[in-house]
């Protein structure tokens, strides 16, 4: 949720202050779930892949394979909610577009002293 914070009042260095600490205590807490998950993952592979996959997702595996086939995609990708699916459309078009213009695109340049790639 949003929280808007008003820069003009008098105890706006204190509520930021405390906004900041429950958004990182937040972010700890997620942190120690997340951690020995990535540990696991690390030392494990794909074993721990699946393991989480089968922990997190209503997803039923039935082969373990991590590849999914088209039909599997469009089958899962039917039962994603239309609002979350537009959402992950958008999100990814933006991502796209904004490392599209990182590219290092190639060029020559010449003048008249020297040709340079």
């Amino acid at each position: 949720m949003l929280k808007y914070l008003n820069g003009n009042k008098k105890n706006f260095i204190k509520s930021l202050e405390t906004t900041l600490s429950k958004r990182k205590s937040i972010q700890n807490n997620k942190l120690n779930i997340i951690k020995p998950i990535i540990r696991n993952v690390k030392k494990s592979g794909d074993k721990a892949v699946i393991k989480y996959e089968k922990k997190f997702s209503n997803i039923k595996i039935k082969k373990i394979n991590l590849k999914f086939s088209k039909k599997e995609i469009n089958r899962i990708a039917n039962k994603i909610d239309k609002k979350l699916k537009r959402s992950i459309d958008v999100a990814f078009q933006r991502i796209k577009k904004f490392h599209d213009k990182q590219k290092v695109y190639p060029f020559r340049f010449k003048d008249k002293y020297k040709k340079v790639k």
